[in-house]
């Protein structure tokens, strides 16, 4: 396992980054049917990462 040391604004900068990727990717999707499944990878791990940095937050 890595540990990484952020600031609670690097940590929400990061996590908005994240969010507005996988809503970028969905919205793709949803217009060009031929990419369903494309981003299906990079959604679960922004995914996982958000849920990761959601837990940090409110450890402190």
């Amino acid at each position: 396992m890595i540990s990484i040391e952020m600031t609670k604004e690097e940590a929400s900068y990061l996590y908005g980054v994240l969010k507005n990727k996988t809503v970028e990717a969905q919205a793709i999707e949803r217009k060009n049917q031929e990419l369903t499944g494309f981003f299906k990878e990079n959604n679960k791990m922004n995914g996982n990462l958000c849920r990761k940095i959601t837990k940090s937050l409110k450890k402190d």
